[in-house]
């Protein structure tokens, strides 16, 4: 009875309270978002967003059209603890940000707290992913995956070893796999291939953003 409850809590509880928080810290990027936007000189920077129950820093927002269900104005935080990831998305500190030259890299949960790489396996080569942020919006097309053991960091390089493509502007996504056991990582890489002031089509009007 004890395991049951426990996995309820794992699957069900943690994943509501955690979805509930994401998007009441996606609303506040959004505003933060809009606030930064119509200033004089929008960069891309980290945000402080939050309420009297929290305040964390964040990047932006991301959208992925291929995980659409689980990933759409998903909230990028500055940091890969459990805090962060609790959340939403987390940024690797100290890596590129969207659009700068390096390697804008990111981690988030494949299971419960919120999961938003829950469907991690059914990303494909060429699929988008799309970063909001206070400068305006960033495409990035994923291109290559690899499957890797805990301790190699390399994948978070400016310039990973073994791509079979070139970019000076990556994008890293980072899982842990199997999605229930995590006894490796899963990596995809991307590259920016645009940079709007608008929201792209991909995204749609009808999101209210």
């Amino acid at each position: 009875m004890v395991t049951g409850l426990y996995l309820v809590y794992q699957l069900w509880f943690s994943n509501s309270l955690a979805d509930s928080k994401a998007q009441e810290v996606a609303m506040s990027v959004r505003e933060s978002i809009r606030v930064q936007a119509e200033s004089d000189s929008p960069s891309v920077q980290p945000l402080e967003v939050g309420s009297d129950r929290y305040s964390v820093s964040s990047i932006g927002l991301m959208y992925i059209p291929r995980l659409k269900s689980d990933v759409w104005g998903t909230p990028i935080l500055v940091g890969v603890g459990d805090r962060e990831l609790a959340l939403g998305i987390g940024y690797y500190p100290g890596a590129a940000l969207p659009g700068e030259s390096g390697n804008f890299s990111v981690a988030a949960h494949r299971a419960t707290n919120g999961e938003p790489f829950a469907r991690f396996e059914k990303l494909r080569s060429g699929d988008r992913v799309f970063i909001q942020t206070s400068a305006g919006w960033f495409e990035y097309e994923l291109l290559q995956n690899e499957k890797i053991l805990d301790r190699e960091t390399w994948v978070l390089d400016a310039t990973p070893k073994g791509l079979q493509f070139e970019s000076e502007q990556l994008i890293t996504l980072t899982t842990c796999d199997p999605r229930w056991n995590s006894t490796r990582r899963w990596a995809w890489w991307g590259a920016l291939v645009s940079k709007s002031d608008e929201a792209p089509a991909a995204i749609g009007e009808s999101d209210d953003l």
